[in-house]
């Protein structure tokens, strides 16, 4: 499986003549979408950061495409989703299997859901913007106080179904300064995926070296910087 970078939080993966694409924004993915069998979307919320309407406007390329989309995006896109469209639509604590993957939605300390999906011989797992956003340096101790609590219920979800993903992207956004990355570290303590992948960085993913101290026997850290990034999934 190849995964290429598509920015912000957006991902796509490639297996032989199918393509799995989560939260892409953007006009297009990286993909030239005309040659492909099989094209899942999937997108976890409505943040225009991670989710466009122009998402349906790849249906001229390849009128195969399936979508399976946070129930919140459901609701802001009313009337707007083309008739010809195979669009199922997915809360915390559903699962769905579509065009080969099964799907099953969590929580999310944001907004929609988070994902795990099993894909080929693949357990991913996207985390939206699921993430410990405790905000030390702009929140008061009861916010974030709260902001752990909704954290660890969730990722207690999560582990209770997920062990050792084959990849899971997952926040690590500097704008939160203090101990930014500790959200990561709590969930691939809980969850040991064999590859962590970083997403929500901004323009760059430059973290402490403490970061990757902290990471060292918990998972193995992409290297992710620029649209069109690109690794493999493969003896992991």
């Amino acid at each position: 499986m190849h995964i290429r970078y598509l920015g912000t939080s957006g991902f796509e993966m490639l297996v032989g003549n199918d393509l799995l694409i989560i939260d892409c924004y953007q006009d297009e993915p990286f993909s030239d979408l005309k040659g492909f069998e099989k094209i899942l979307v999937l997108a976890t919320h409505a943040h225009p950061d991670h989710f466009s309407m122009n998402i349906f406007d790849w249906l001229k390329k390849n009128p195969r495409i399936e979508y399976v989309l946070s129930s919140d995006i459901q609701e802001m896109s009313r009337g707007r989703v083309p008739a010809m469209a195979h669009v199922n639509y997915i809360s915390p604590g559903q699962q769905l299997v579509t065009s080969g993957a099964q799907i099953r939605a969590f929580g999310s300390t944001d907004a929609g859901c988070s994902f795990a999906v099993s894909w080929y011989d693949s357990v991913l797992f996207h985390a939206g913007d699921l993430n410990l956003w405790d905000w030390k340096n702009e929140a008061d101790a009861a916010f974030v106080r709260e902001a752990e609590e909704a954290f660890a219920k969730i990722l207690a979800d999560v582990a209770g179904y997920v062990q050792e993903p084959d990849a899971a992207f997952f926040p690590v956004d500097p704008r939160m300064e203090i101990d930014y990355y500790r959200g990561a570290v709590l969930f691939a303590e809980a969850v040991r995926p064999k590859l962590f992948v970083p997403m929500h960085f901004g323009t760059t993913f430059d973290p402490p070296a403490a970061f990757y101290s902290d990471m060292e026997a918990l998972a193995r850290v992409a290297s992710v910087k620029k649209r069109g990034d690109e690794f493999e999934l493969r003896d992991l």
